[in-house]
């Protein structure tokens, strides 16, 4: 059986009916799986994990969906995750990955691979890699979904076209964290738990984030007028939001927090309603492996 194992999620924004013609190109006997249907990722994920094989590597074509999918299978296991960014924003690459890179330059890298442990979260709702929200960037993200649907080129413009029509549709809300970081109350526009640094095609609310560090960065914005806040969320776009005394941003492991009313959250693209938010980072959970000329050396710890 085979050591190594290229999957392919066909519903990524960015997939190409070629791509396994270009992985044969470098690896003329890889065994290559494109997704058929709902769910067919993660049994695929399953099963290779399960194989009675050591080193085992899976390299995702995919984008943030797929990869939590895949993560949530993985976590505790010891088959490598590769991510080749195919997805419509790929925000969690931007987190790993020094630049931009194709998929055939990724595959002449897999001859220097470097191999590492990544942290997850694990919340009430489920298992995140990236990031974890709730409020009015939540509802942005499901009326992206909605203009993509009908507007599928507009990729993550989507998302800013999105921004500009909630922040005019959406109140502030009273909150009540607590957890190892301390207590306290709000009434804000969102609220995000990042182990990356950037989620929705590209805002960037913790920008030093580390998904190696065995912590989480509790971030968010307190609530102002929709004229005040367009400038507040194009810093945080940027990622140049934290001198904002309107931003707040704390390092925490474990907590929970309080929404005064039911409110739309996400993590890594799954949207849900919830009232509350029970959180713990999973040190070292997943192991990933990566061209070594790609990963961002800043990350180590």
């Amino acid at each position: 059986m085979a050591r190594e194992l290229f999957l392919i999620s066909t519903k990524a924004g960015a997939y190409e009916k070629n791509l396994p013609k270009k992985i044969q190109c470098f690896f003329p006997n890889a065994e290559i799986v494109e997704t058929k249907y709902p769910d067919h990722l993660t049994e695929i994920v399953d099963e290779f994990s399960k194989r009675k094989i050591s080193n085992k590597r899976l390299y995702l074509l995919g984008g943030d969906g797929s990869l939590n999918e895949a993560c949530s299978i993985l976590q505790g296991t010891d088959t490598a995750l590769g991510l080749i960014p195919y997805g419509t924003c790929n925000d969690f690459a931007k987190t790993l990955y020094s630049h931009q890179f194709s998929l055939e330059e990724y595959l002449e890298g897999l001859s220097d691979l470097q191999q590492f442990p990544l942290d997850l979260i694990q919340h009430n709702h489920g298992v995140s890699i990236n990031i974890l929200s709730a409020g009015i960037d939540s509802m942005v993200l499901q009326n992206a979904y909605n203009i993509l649907k009908y507007f599928p080129r507009l990729k993550s413009l989507a998302y800013v076209l999105s921004a500009i029509y909630t922040i005019f549709r959406y109140p502030g809300i009273e909150i009540h964290w607590e957890g190892d970081h301390g207590v306290g109350d709000d009434v804000v526009k969102l609220v995000a738990l990042c182990n990356g640094r950037s989620y929705g095609g590209g805002f960037t609310p913790a920008p030093d984030a580390n998904p190696m560090d065995g912590t989480l960065e509790f971030c968010y914005v307190k609530d102002c007028s929709p004229f005040a806040l367009i400038p507040k969320m194009i810093k945080y776009r940027k990622g140049i939001h934290l001198e904002d005394p309107a931003f707040r941003k704390i390092k925490t492991k474990k907590g929970k927090i309080q929404f005064k009313e039911s409110v739309i959250g996400n993590f890594d693209g799954t949207i849900f309603n919830t009232r509350t938010i029970e959180y713990e980072v999973l040190p070292k959970k997943i192991l990933f492996v990566a061209p070594r000329q790609f990963v961002k050396t800043s990350l180590h710890p």
